[in-house]
Parts: structure tokens; sequence; C-alpha cells
């Protein structure tokens, strides 16, 4: 299911995005700000991930050995 929903956002931005349908970029104005939308959010979820990870890893970081050759 899908919800409508109104933004505003400035003319140059509003331009830019017309030349991006006009282009091919993308089939619609709708289809290009669910494409940007779904970028932000994957890139806020693997922003995330990645400070989940960095916080684990600071209380357990490795040891000075782990990873030497010979």
């Amino acid at each position: 299911m899908s919800t409508q929903i109104a933004v505003r956002i400035p003319e140059g931005d509003l331009a830019a995005l017309d030349d991006a349908v006009r282009a091919g970029r993308f089939a619609s104005r709708a289809a290009a700000v669910r494409e940007g939308l779904t970028r932000l959010l994957r890139e806020e979820r693997d922003r995330e991930i990645a400070e989940s990870y960095r916080r684990a890893y600071s209380k357990h970081p490795e040891e000075e050995w782990f990873g030497k050759v010979g």
C-alpha cells in the first residue's frame, strides 16, 4: 500500500527534477522522489550499521597481534 504526500521543494530543485525526468533518467517526478528516498533510507541504514559495528568494536578491539603474519 502507498500513501500520497505533498512536499514543497525549492523551484531550482523542481527544475532539476523535471530535467532528470525529461532526460529519461526517471519515468516521472514521483519515481525520482521515490528513488531518492530509497537511496536516503539505505544510506541511513548503512550508516547506523557502521556505527553499531564501531561501537561494538570499541568495546572489544582487536588484540595487537591479531592479523599479523610471521
